[in-house]
């Protein structure tokens, strides 16, 4: 799975085997329904990760 940002622009593909979620609801439904496979700590580190990647690129902004 491809997480891609709302305001992406998306090229074609042909014949992929990825799947591409656009937008936060088709994200979080995958996420809801899929079976765990990290502990809490590896998704702490994870969302930290994100989180840390939003404030540089909103810094960046400025």
């Amino acid at each position: 799975m491809a997480v891609v940002n709302d305001n992406a622009v998306m090229g074609s593909f042909r014949e992929s085997t990825v799947t591409l979620s656009i937008g936060t609801c088709y994200l979080l439904g995958a996420i809801r329904d899929a079976p765990a496979v990290l502990d809490s700590g590896a998704r702490d580190r994870i969302s930290a990760l994100i989180r840390r990647d939003h404030i540089f690129h909103a810094n960046r902004r400025r």
